[in-house]
């Protein structure tokens, strides 16, 4: 099997998956800048366009990063990420259904239609006058989370799972594109953030994001927007700040990614 892979939370929420199951496949970069992945031949493989995907060995292809988790969680079942029983199943897949729809989709969207529009303008229907009520949305439903994960480890209780995975991605992309946390909300920040966190970094590939020319490339008009783009598109480029072990990467010290030492599960630190 092989991955189609690229930066953004999605593709960067697939690798801490792979980190965190100890499993290694090659990876197909796509180039999304050029909307590689919205044409074909990518498009012949994967019709949805989105990225990444999963190509296994028949060549039949994954689309979905739930579903490939989904795929990954019944062929390598340790350690579970979605769970060991069909209760711990029933729970992860409870609280991945609703970090996404609560929060996840409305700050992908937020930043679609306000700091990334001219980059998505060719690829979608965008809806700029939405943008400040969905990044709302989202801190709203973060106030809702807030309560729920006090005295947790991770988001169902005891067990790390997908939905930690999601959100995190989701909230450090959040981070670099002017969708913080808001502060009040302790919970989520000490989640976020970090308690505490290990000197030794998992190591993974580093993306570039070619900064410099993408206000000129995507012709974003006037240097207010294309700053604002090329923070975030190279926020996007920073490589998958893994956790693996629970254990968060420094992106910028991230390098060789078929060099990734075993884990020591009694290692384990609260995001």
């Amino acid at each position: 099997m092989k991955i189609y892979d690229s930066f953004g939370p999605n593709p960067r929420a697939l690798r801490m998956f792979l980190l965190e199951k100890g499993v290694e496949a090659p990876k197909v970069d796509v180039d999304l800048l050029g909307m590689e992945n919205r044409r074909p031949p990518y498009t012949d493989r994967n019709p949805g366009g989105q990225l990444p995907a999963l190509e296994l060995d028949d060549g039949r292809v994954i689309g979905e990063t739930v579903a490939i988790f989904e795929y990954l969680e019944e062929r390598f079942p340790t350690p579970p990420l979605v769970g060991s029983t069909a209760e711990e199943r029933a729970e992860a897949r409870s609280w991945q259904r609703r970090v996404e729809l609560r929060i996840t989709e409305h700050l992908y969207n937020g930043f679609r239609f306000a700091e990334g529009l001219e980059l998505f303008r060719p690829r979608l229907r965008v809806l700029p006058e939405a943008a400040d009520g969905l990044k709302a949305t989202v801190q709203d439903n973060l106030a809702w989370l807030d309560p729920l994960l006090a005295g947790k480890q991770w988001i169902v209780g005891p067990r790390f799972t997908m939905a930690d995975i999601i959100l995190y991605a989701a909230l450090d992309f959040g981070r670099g594109v002017g969708q913080s946390v808001a502060g009040q909300l302790a919970n989520v920040s000490a989640w976020a953030h970090g308690r505490a966190r290990p000197g030794a970094c998992t190591r993974c590939p580093r993306r570039s994001g070619r900064r410099g020319d993408l206000g000129g490339s995507l012709g974003l008009p006037g240097l207010g927007g294309a700053v604002l783009l090329e923070l975030a598109v190279e926020r996007l480029a920073r490589d998958a700040q893994g956790v693996r072990g629970q254990r968060l990467v420094a992106a910028d010290r991230l390098q060789d990614p078929e060099h990734v030492a075993p884990l020591d599960l009694g290692q384990r630190h609260q995001l």
